[in-house]
């Protein structure tokens, strides 16, 4: 009996993120099922924002991985929401314990980023790009990334996510584009 090689595992292979599995692993059971609550609650005030019409529902207070896009927004740091959080907002089931942000890369967006992310002791999981962040934070886990930001931005439109507007990747499809070209 020979096993055959999915070609679906081995391309979400290439792009997992080992430290993550490892921190999450150091985390016991009630630690790591606290922070999946939290994380359900982010997505569905992601999926919330999402909506056409958001004035007539509630807005959701920020907690965990949350509270650090309020903490962004109110520090003005000009950044979109990427990847997976993204696809949350357009309706995909998929997420992980992260958030997957691009930023402007200007000295005092950097900074204004830096002064944000203070609050939850931020530490380098990982830095295999010289342009792209992995933090593991007090909250959560925080990938930041300078890649395609201005290639993305004319595509993006806002959201209305814990009360504040965010920008977010209009299309995973201009995103998947993107990342052939």
């Amino acid at each position: 009996m020979s096993l055959s090689i999915d070609p679906v595992i081995e391309h979400y292979k290439k792009s997992f993120d080992r430290t993550m599995l490892r921190e999450n692993l150091k985390l016991t059971v009630q630690a790591r099922f606290e922070r999946l609550i939290e994380m359900q609650a982010l997505v569905a005030e992601l999926r919330r924002a999402g909506q056409f019409d958001v004035s007539r529902r509630p807005v959701a207070e920020a907690n965990g991985l949350g509270r650090i896009l309020v903490a962004l927004s109110e520090a003005g740091v000009e950044y979109m929401l990427t990847g997976e959080t993204a696809g949350v907002v357009h309706g995909s089931m998929r997420t992980s314990l992260r958030i997957q942000i691009s930023y402007r890369d200007t000295p005092s967006n950097v900074a204004r980023l830096a002064m944000a992310l203070v609050p939850f002791q931020p530490r380098l999981r990982d830095a295999p790009e010289a342009s792209t962040f992995k933090f593991a934070t007090s909250v959560g886990y925080l990938d930041a990334s300078t890649n395609d930001y201005g290639r993305l931005l004319p595509g993006c439109f806002e959201i209305d996510l814990f009360g504040y507007r965010t920008l977010c990747v209009g299309s995973i499809h201009r995103r998947l584009a993107l990342e052939e070209a």
